[in-house]
């Protein structure tokens, strides 16, 4: 049994990268998503790949939550015993903490995918707001990915490669638009060891999750989603959600300054809404997403 850890900041791609690993493999597979955020979104936009998907609670798996990962991670070996488990953690989590939580599981064959958003790693390396946390998040890659090199452009994204080779002198590192990887890139497996010898101050941000009224459309979603990046509703770094429309689900995302949205393969459970930032204007955003 081996273990991928996709590790990267808020609206990196990590989903995204997990979506198309998971469209590739042929084997027995299953992904543990560690969500920020009072409602998971992540779960359920890889499970409509048909691989199962195990939501872990709002917390952090590198700290409060790491219990819950042991118990999850015992489950799944004694259990469903699939040849691969992939985990996302959290934008907010230290992967040194997952790799705690796998080695005391037994688990050897690790792999550690980084992603960087090329259109933003460096300045929020230079700002320090992230502080051990970002470095952590690089240095444990053994493959690490400089993602939305058509969003960056060239120059900055050949400067963020050379940072983050520099960084990581001994990871692979790679420049992709939407965190795919070449069929010929395989990762590397091999037994993996947290070099923490203190816990890590994790970056602080407030969280706001609802649930869709009966009748919230993908426009009123986009259309406040598009406020927030003119700095609406407090200081956001990620928000998304889960729509329903008349024939299909839609997935709405807000990360580097873009909303996108596209469209699910079937009905979604329920229409959610999760932001992330710090100094959520919280009353607004519930009016915002009121019938």
């Amino acid at each position: 049994m081996k273990a991928t850890v996709v590790c990267g900041l808020l609206g990196s791609g990590k989903t995204t990268f997990l979506m198309e690993a998971l469209r590739q493999t042929k084997e027995r597979a299953v992904v543990l998503v560690n969500d920020f955020g009072q409602m998971g979104i992540d779960g359920e936009i890889l499970s409509v790949e048909g691989v199962p998907t195990i939501e872990l609670p709002s917390g952090c798996v590198c700290c409060t939550l790491r219990p819950d990962l042991l118990n999850t991670l015992s489950r799944v070996i004694e259990g469903t015993r699939p040849d691969h488990i992939l985990i996302e953690p959290s934008g907010v989590a230290s992967p040194s903490g997952v790799l705690d939580a796998l080695n005391d599981s037994g688990i050897m064959r690790i792999s550690v995918v980084g992603i960087l958003d090329a259109t933003e790693f460096l300045d929020m390396e230079e700002s320090g707001m992230y502080g051990r946390f970002l470095l952590d998040q690089v240095t444990q890659a053994d493959v690490l990915l400089v993602n939305k090199a058509d969003l960056a452009g060239e120059p900055l994204t050949s400067r963020t490669v050379s940072r983050a080779s520099a960084l990581n002198p001994g990871a692979v590192v790679l420049p992709t638009v939407m965190a795919q990887l070449a069929p010929s890139v395989k990762l590397p497996f091999g037994t993996r060891v947290s070099p923490l010898d203190s816990p890590l101050d994790l970056p602080h941000f407030e969280s706001f999750a609802v649930r869709l009224p009966a009748g919230a459309g993908l426009d009123q979603v986009v259309a406040c989603f598009e406020q927030m990046i003119g700095g609406a509703y407090g200081d956001i770094v990620r928000a998304k959600a889960l729509v329903q429309g008349p024939s299909k689900g839609f997935r709405v995302d807000l990360a580097s300054g873009r909303v996108q949205h596209s469209g699910l393969d079937r009905f979604i459970d329920a229409g959610r809404v999760v932001v992330i930032g710090r100094n959520l204007d919280t009353d607004g955003l519930s009016r915002a997403f009121s019938p």
